[in-house]
């Protein structure tokens, strides 16, 4: 865990790197509604296992959620606009660290993948955006230049495969790269912690889709 300044506070961000000296690009990882809990860290260090330089800004100020009332509470009393800020933040981090080739993803799930999306539409800096069943609302997709991999459940009821299409269509209309893959599953599928929606098969064919798609857009 390390902390950076961000709008005059203090953010920590848990963060891994790869072994080796050789330049490589970055993944921000941004958290679910639980906060940044010891899933998201476990993704965290799986990013850096991959060969990415791997930060998570905690956008909860060390409060991590145990029951889903908390979360929805946590999540409400969240600031978009102060979450990219953060996120912002992060990215110079990412950019300017010792191993970073200068390139940047963005990836995230449930509450931070709707960030991902919403970072992608209203930050620079960004070269490939991978959201796992998270939409924003009210955002303007004008803004979106990086490369978008979107990862959607069929069961989900939040984030709908018709709703990932909507996405799809409309990026695709601002000649933005966008591809949509939809899993047999539920919502949160990815999460391995959560045995009631987590699906192996289909979590390891969107880590293996994921780790193929920066790679190819983070590549110096």
């Amino acid at each position: 865990m390390i902390t950076i300044p961000s709008a005059g506070e203090t953010l920590r961000v848990a963060t891994a790197v790869p072994l080796g000296t050789t330049p490589c690009g970055s993944v921000i990882i941004l958290h679910e509604w639980w906060g940044l809990n010891a899933h998201i860290q476990h993704i965290v260090q799986r990013w850096a296992d991959a060969g990415f330089v791997a930060m998570a800004p905690d956008l909860y100020g060390g409060v991590v959620a145990t029951d889903p009332k908390q979360a929805e509470q946590l999540m409400s009393a969240l600031s978009p606009a102060r979450a990219m800020v953060d996120v912002a933040a992060v990215i110079a981090a990412a950019k300017a660290h010792p191993r970073s080739n200068g390139k940047v993803a963005v990836s995230g799930f449930c509450l931070g993948g709707a960030l991902t999306l919403r970072a992608a539409a209203t930050l620079e800096g960004i070269s490939a955006a991978i959201p796992f069943y998270g939409v924003p609302r009210e955002v303007s997709y004008q803004g979106v230049s990086a490369a978008v991999m979107m990862h959607v459940a069929v069961r989900d009821q939040w984030v709908t495969p018709a709703l990932g299409e909507t996405v799809r269509s409309t990026l695709a209309g601002l000649g933005v790269s966008c591809t949509v893959h939809q899993y047999e599953a539920d919502h949160a599928f990815f999460n391995e912690t959560r045995p009631d929606v987590y699906q192996p098969a289909e979590a390891a064919l969107a880590w293996q889709r994921s780790v193929a798609f920066a790679a190819a857009h983070l590549a110096s």
